[in-house]
């Protein structure tokens, strides 16, 4: 069930403004050389020159998370396409990357990581990945032990069913509206 399952405790800390600290983790938790975005800018350059920039930066990013400000300045992204093969001939052999702006990648963490403090209490404990400790490679160990009882001889037929399921485009597959509406369901404040 997803209905109300974030608390009013946690809709009050979600829905607080965001803070200076905040963003400024969120910029130290940058890797310093990842891949610039379409303005060549590493966190690297954040980093460094943050005595000279740091003040406009905090001040463009909070108008942007605490203001409703409008990203479309920073919302540019470069897509670039890695050979997941030697010598790719189909577009399959290709992983998709989005370089964007670090500015952007910024006010993202810096949502992600306020979400990321109270996900442990409103996902579910069956779920295996994208949260600290857990690991998609669960799935494959009970996969594994299921086809294995399975498999085992029995005296009589059970009636058991086994489906494999190819999850590899779920993602691609939903869409933001669902996802809106879901996140509302469960009681996410709507700024976040």
């Amino acid at each position: 069930m997803v209905k109300d399952r974030v608390s009013n405790d946690q809709y009050a800390y979600l829905d607080n403004n965001f803070t200076s600290l905040e963003v400024l983790e969120a910029i130290s938790n940058r890797k310093s050389n990842s891949a610039p975005g379409p303005n060549g800018l590493t966190a690297l350059f954040f980093k460094k020159y943050w005595d000279i920039i740091g003040s406009d930066i905090l001040s463009f990013v909070l108008n942007i998370l605490n203001n409703g400000a409008s990203p479309s300045k920073i919302n540019h992204t470069f897509i670039s396409l890695i050979p997941k093969v030697n010598s790719p001939s189909l577009p399959s052999d290709f992983r998709p990357i989005s370089l964007c702006n670090v500015l952007l990648k910024i006010i993202i963490e810096t949502i992600a990581n306020r979400i990321q403090k109270v996900l442990p209490s409103i996902i579910n404990e069956f779920q295996s990945a994208f949260l600290p400790g857990r690991l998609i490679t669960d799935n494959s160990l009970i996969v594994f032990e299921t086809f294995h009882y399975l498999n085992k001889p029995r005296k009589k037929n059970n009636g058991f069913v086994r489906l494999k399921l190819d999850m590899a485009k779920a993602y691609d597959s939903l869409e933001w509206d669902f996802i809106e509406n879901t996140l509302r369901s469960m009681g996410f404040p709507t700024k976040i």
